[in-house]
């Protein structure tokens, strides 16, 4: 049933809440009913989200225990175990593991020539599989038969098959009852199978044509499907597909309301019946993510809703809300070799708190002396990760999956002097390599004090409402100011790495700064730095600038037309501005000093090799406190 990657397995019952809140605000009507979804991310890991997007905890990260990775993941109906085919290079199989962990049972797998490699699978039942299984040695692949597969006891079966089913769902309160897409080199349409009997068309336009993602309501009483009636370029139904819904067996179809734009994936049917939360991506979404929009069967318009992107890539289930814990408020400071929680409980609450290794809480937990609402952990080991679990006497117990670590923090920016042409920078990204689900933590600056060198008051760099390349808004700066940076990524689990200090980046002084002889121009530019160049075509003249600093470098242009300058620093020539080059260049560094003696010093240009149409230009000068 589910064609999505998912990650590894869940740490506790998909009833039980897990991780705090986050902020994210919610669009969905008040008025729907309370329900979790299941989702994968981009990275590979499951989360359960609440749907309003008020709560989001880690399930699972992206390989299991043997080493593979996810796909096709379902959620049995007792939301007690996960099915799942593996991914990689070597020939799929079909795993079964607990949801509180525990060993994998590998329950089905082509033989050594890739007969019967599994394609598709869904729950019928606790303890049984309808796998969809086709010949791995054809190209194209010829369709697909299903099997029913038991997973208890443990065993491995070897499945072989060649009629063409696939995407199979269960009707749970008959699991004898399949619904699944029969396909053909053209066209594919819905069937129905009881038991061992013979696939049988469902009725009606609406199941023929081009289908896909059949999916039956919990009760089995209603069939929710995608339909196009012509293919698209590669074949699939998504970019014009439409979500429909009718009863169990396929009777009194209709069409959807969904949004104009959208392609859509997986549909999954909230607990109740209500509604079908189905995968939506525009074009200008960012490519991996989804969408989910809520779309209740009465008719009434589809509601997307806020959900975090970086977490959204694919739709698993949705499932019954997690009951709320009466801890509230729970906050986590992570070190390299300390990790510190606080949280909130109704007075005279009673709390205990227990730390296990591993993301998933297992285990009987070592406990941890808390102070009032506090507990502070140094004994962890730097790039461990553990789980705090709060217990409230008589409450469901709050899971905090922590990554104890202090990884650094790169900061990625675009050089001040040569991007800045207009007085800006444009803070990129703050990333963390591997140890980071979101590439964007937190950033500030400040300004350093040329004589002290030490930074004044810290300003917060603001996101990007738009969200584009995890970026954050530009920052005005001022000629002539040294800027230092500080930075904070952020984990898988939503907390902030410690700070990481950047620079300091420069922000050349204006060439209008130069103090010039007779025979200088000054044309303005937009494409230089604070849109003005200061040049000249005659030898001989001269541009001084006296500075503070350790270093100093002249900014300019370069290309086939232009000449040179001598340099003069502190009454002593050191060398040369070249600026004739045969590839053109614009607002770059033509001579940089060593390191010079702390102090007040004197810069001197004097141009030469200029004329007969060659100039020499400057448009800034760096200089480093």
């Amino acid at each position: 049933m589910r064609r999505l990657p998912a990650g590894a397995l869940a740490a506790a019952l998909l009833a039980v809440p897990l991780l705090g809140p986050f902020a994210a605000p919610a669009r969905a009507d008040a008025r729907h009913a309370p329900d979790d979804l299941v989702v994968a991310s981009l990275a590979g890991d499951v989360w359960q989200v609440a749907a309003d997007g008020s709560r989001r905890a880690l399930l699972a990260t992206a390989v299991d225990s043997t080493g593979a990775t996810r796909t096709h993941l379902a959620l049995s109906p007792d939301r007690t175990s996960l099915a799942y085919l593996t991914g990689g290079d070597a020939l799929p199989e079909v795993h079964v593991q607990g949801v509180r962990g525990g060993g994998v049972r590998i329950v089905a797998r082509p033989d050594a020539q890739g007969q019967g490699a599994p394609t598709d699978l869904e729950w019928a039942g606790p303890s049984a599989l309808v796998v969809a299984v086709a010949d791995a040695g054809r190209t194209p692949p010829q369709g697909a038969q299903l099997a029913r597969v038991g997973v208890q006891p443990p065993a491995v079966d070897v499945l072989v098959g060649s009629s063409r089913l696939d995407a199979p769902t269960v009707d749970q309160a008959d699991p004898s009852r399949v619904v699944a897409v029969a396909t053909s080199a053209t066209s594919s349409s819905l069937v129905s199978l009881v038991g061992a009997g013979p696939a049988v068309p469902l009725p009606g336009p609406l199941a023929a044509g081009l289908v896909a993602s059949p999916e039956l309501s919990p009760d089995g009483s209603r069939l929710a499907w995608l339909h196009q009636d012509e293919p698209t370029a590669y074949g699939g139904t998504a970019g014009g597909a439409q979500l429909v819904v009718g009863a169990g067996d396929g009777t009194g179809a209709s069409v959807l309301p969904t949004p104009a734009g959208i392609d859509l994936g997986q549909p999954v049917w909230a607990p109740d019946g209500s509604a079908v939360y189905v995968e939506g991506r525009t074009p200008q979404q960012q490519e991996g993510t989804i969408t989910v929009w809520r779309v209740p069967v009465d008719g009434s318009p589809a509601q997307p809703l806020a959900l975090p992107a970086e977490l959204t890539s694919s739709l698993v289930a949705a499932v019954p809300a997690a009951p709320a814990s009466p801890v509230t408020g729970a906050t986590v400071v992570t070190g390299s070799s300390q990790v510190r929680l606080d949280w909130t409980v109704p007075a005279g609450t009673p709390v205990t708190v227990t730390r296990t290794d591993g993301p998933f809480g297992t285990g009987p937990g070592i406990p941890l002396a808390s102070v009032g609402s506090a507990v502070t952990d140094s004994t962890v080991q730097p790039g461990s990760t553990y789980t705090y679990v709060i217990t409230p006497a008589g409450g469901a117990p709050l899971l905090l999956p922590v990554a104890a670590q202090s990884p650094p923090v790169p900061v990625s920016l675009h050089d001040l002097g040569v991007q800045a042409t207009n007085g800006t920078f444009y803070p990129q990204y703050v990333g963390c390599g591997t140890v980071c689900a979101d590439d964007v933590g937190t950033l500030q600056y400040a300004v350093l004090d040329r004589r002290s060198r030490l930074p004044g008051s810290f300003t917060s760099v603001r996101r990007d409402p738009t969200g584009l390349a995890f970026g954050f808004l530009p920052v005005r700066v001022a000629p002539g100011r040294a800027y230092l940076l500080e930075a904070r990524g952020r984990d898988e689990f939503g907390n902030l790495t410690t700070v990481v200090r950047s620079g300091p980046y420069l922000a050349p002084l204006d060439d209008r700064s130069l103090r010039v002889s007779r025979g200088w121009a000054r044309p303005r530019s937009k494409a230089s730095w604070q849109g003005t160049l200061t040049t000249t075509s005659s030898a001989g003249r001269t541009a001084t600038l006296a500075f503070t600093g350790t270093r100093v470098a002249v900014l300019g242009d370069r290309g086939a037309r232009y000449g040179a300058a001598v340099v003069t620093l502190d009454g002593k020539q050191v060398g040369r501005a070249l600026e004739q080059r045969s590839t053109p260049e614009q607002s770059v560094d033509v001579w940089t000093s060593r390191t010079l003696p702390r102090g007040r010093h004197v810069l001197v240009l004097r141009t030469t090799a200029v004329g007969r149409g060659r100039t020499f230009t400057v448009d800034g000068i760096t200089v480093t406190p």
